[in-house]
């Protein structure tokens, strides 16, 4: 079984979501944003998780909890492998 992990995947251009991926994906977003109060208010880390989302959206309906959680562990690793 793969896990959100394991499907990051880079941004492709010109990629179209449903009305309802994108509730989820924004939903998502405030979760994890929420979850990170510290870094939210930061605009590079609300834009990192955004783009962590983008990343692990999956079709049909991802959790956004899952999701969430997918986006705030990917922004965490880039940040220790930064440091």
């Amino acid at each position: 079984m793969r896990t959100m992990s394991d499907q990051a995947t880079p941004l492709r251009a010109g990629r179209v979501y449903h009305p309802n991926m994108l509730k989820t994906m924004r939903l998502a977003l405030d979760l994890a944003c929420a979850r990170l109060s510290a870094y939210s208010k930061e605009e590079t880390a609300r834009t990192q998780l955004a783009l962590q989302i983008l990343r692990g959206a999956e079709p049909p309906n991802p959790d956004p909890d899952r999701l969430a959680s997918f986006a705030i562990e990917q922004l965490l690793l880039g940040s220790l492998q930064a440091a």
